[in-house]
């Protein structure tokens, strides 16, 4: 059992890799598989069969406690959802909050190795690492060989163009991978010349994705990195090396895309936080259920956009919004709660993982992007605080 365990696990880092591109076609508007997911609940179904092992965690780790109500508001939100919906309908918004709780498997498998079969966290901090090696590479090859996401706008991808998004399809969550990935190395300590250009490469990718919501996190998680470890000097050479770095990026190619100063963007955010506020005062106490904004869109009639196919059309462009809007002040208020243990339980650098992951979530949905989730709880795990 504990072999298929390790098995799964180093399978899920490929599937990780692969990113949306492992995606396996449904008849069903709205769901989308992926690879990835497959894994995580392939452990789930094995992990159950610790069941008394399990009952024990969650009752002394807070981290569990808190997990399981939050996904109890999120599952009650969408239970006595106000929107009108098919029994399709229904089912097809009660899938994304399984995937949510399913990736939280990936925690419990690896708490459980640690703690009962002795295997190392370092192996796994190593595997975050590598896998961003990996990625970051990918994604040069995507800027030189397939730079252009334009002609896959009909599927429901924004159009970016001249920036790195690798394997992901999206500058923005493939940036805030990077970002973490750059944590992981720092977390090492390790100070040879090999490590040294490999942070390099993923800091020069970060600004090649022309994402100001991952250039953002970057800057606060290295001013609280290294300012808590009061390497002052360090972080105003790296903060000046990033302005002049910036500065330096090429403009003159891909149109709007690259810009740093394009409003189009910014725009459209602002009408999506608009448009989310809108339904969440609608419903402000338990929300309009969990998932269900692709179909509040239509409800209400707010978006112009093709609230079935396209992809922005089930989200908002802030997590906290999200689940304001689908699970109302309750499942925020539980949220921050949740959060809160989340910190208070991990070390060091796994609350800089956290801030960062928190941060970001503020220009996009990135807590609830599943390759994002798979880290969170990879990090969560290794960064754990023993219990006694």
């Amino acid at each position: 059992m504990n072999k298929l365990f390790t098995l799964f696990v180093y399978l899920s880092f490929v599937f990780f890799i692969i990113g949306p591109v492992g995606k396996i076609p449904l008849d069903l508007t709205g769901v989308n598989i992926y690879l990835l997911d497959l894994v995580i609940g392939l452990m789930g179904i094995f992990l159950m069969m610790k069941f008394s092992w399990l009952i024990k965690l969650v009752k002394k780790e807070k981290i569990v406690y808190s997990f399981l109500f939050f996904c109890l508001i999120l599952f009650l939100s969408w239970l006595i959802s106000p929107i009108e919906l098919s029994l399709s309908e229904k089912l097809v918004s009660l899938l994304y909050l399984v995937r949510f709780f399913a990736y939280f498997f990936i925690y419990l498998i690896l708490i459980y190795l640690f703690d009962r079969e002795n295997f190392k966290s370092e192996s796994f901090r190593k595997l975050i690492i590598f896998s961003g090696i990996i990625l970051a590479s990918l994604g040069w090859l995507q800027y030189f060989l397939y730079p252009d996401l334009r002609n896959l706008y009909y599927l429901g991808w924004d159009p970016h163009h001249k920036r790195i998004f690798s394997t992901y399809l999206d500058p923005n969550f493939f940036g805030l991978i990077m970002v973490i990935s750059l944590i992981m190395l720092l977390s090492t300590n390790k100070k040879s010349i090999r490590y040294f250009l490999i942070i390099i490469f993923i800091f020069i990718t970060i600004l090649f994705t022309y994402s100001r919501s991952s250039f953002i996190s970057l800057l606060i998680a290295l001013i609280i990195y290294l300012g808590s470890k009061k390497k002052y000097k360090l972080l105003g050479s790296i903060l000046m090396l990033f302005i002049v770095l910036l500065i330096s990026l090429p403009r003159n190619i891909g149109g709007e895309s690259v810009k740093l100063e394009r409003m189009f963007s910014l725009q459209q955010r602002i009408v999506n936080f608009q448009e989310i506020l809108t339904i969440a005062l609608k419903n402000p106490l338990f929300g309009v259920g969990f998932n269900t904004l692709r179909y509040a869109r239509r409800s209400y009639a707010l978006t112009a956009i093709d609230w079935q196919e396209n992809h922005a059309a089930a989200g908002a462009d802030n997590s906290f919004l999200f689940i304001f809007a689908t699970s109302g002040l309750v499942g925020l208020t539980v949220f921050i709660f949740m959060t809160r243990e989340f910190f208070l339980h991990v070390k060091f650098a796994g609350r800089v993982v956290l801030i960062t992951i928190l941060i970001h979530s503020l220009f996009v949905n990135s807590f609830f992007y599943p390759w994002v989730m798979f880290l969170m709880w990879i990090i969560l795990a290794i960064d754990r605080k023993k219990i006694s």
